[in-house]
């Protein structure tokens, strides 16, 4: 229906996700490990990242998506990140953190 996501769950990436508008995806439990992978120049909007290990960067524009239960310590975050359920704060405990706000 009109409502439904894409399903990646479980997906493992190391490509570069630069210049791309994206919405509605599930990447629930997936894995992100390539080094710049989510630079400034994408928008990722109404996606779901739960119990998602991001072992990279996100610098870009995150809007009305989840990461509870996502794994962030050894992410570099730099968002914006705009109405987004947070990861525990436990989790960010290691996480390097580019003015961010939650």
């Amino acid at each position: 229906g009109g409502n439904s996501y894409v399903d990646l769950r479980g997906i493992s990436l190391v490509a570069q996700l630069n210049y791309y508008s994206v919405s509605r995806v599930c990447f629930d439990a997936a894995t992100f490990e390539g080094f710049g992978q989510f630079g400034g120049y994408s928008t990722f909007e109404d996606c779901l990242f739960r119990q998602t290990k991001f072992n990279t960067n996100l610098h870009s524009q995150f809007t009305h998506c989840s990461f509870a239960n996502s794994s962030l310590r050894d992410a570099k975050l730099g968002g914006p990140f705009i109405d987004v359920d947070a990861p525990d704060r436990d989790r960010l405990a290691d996480t390097i953190v580019d003015a961010v706000s939650w």
